[in-house]
């Protein structure tokens, strides 16, 4: 389990990173080092370019992440629902 924390003044600003780094993990993981337990140093973590777009954008990039988030929670909720009730009529 790694963790980043951010210390920026900006919440769009810190939004728009955590959101470029969930995407980046996988990449920083593999130049990880270690064995069975890689680790990642900070200094992997400062090498890490982030692009940084003007403000709105990423407030709009944020704003749709999140939308489509919201989008798959509801349709894994109805999902689990629809297993549920074909669980019922196959009984």
């Amino acid at each position: 389990c790694a963790g980043i924390a951010f210390f920026l003044a900006s919440e769009p600003i810190r939004d728009f990173i955590r959101l470029v780094f969930k995407k980046k993990y996988a990449e920083l993981r593999e130049l990880a080092a270690g064995g069975a337990q890689p680790n990642l140093n900070g200094g992997l973590i400062r090498k890490t370019k982030v692009p940084i777009p003007p403000l709105n954008e990423q407030k709009r990039i944020v704003a749709k992440v999140d939308e489509l988030m919201a989008l798959c929670d509801a349709l894994e909720t109805q999902q689990q629902q629809r297993q549920t009730v074909h669980g019922q009529l196959t009984t």
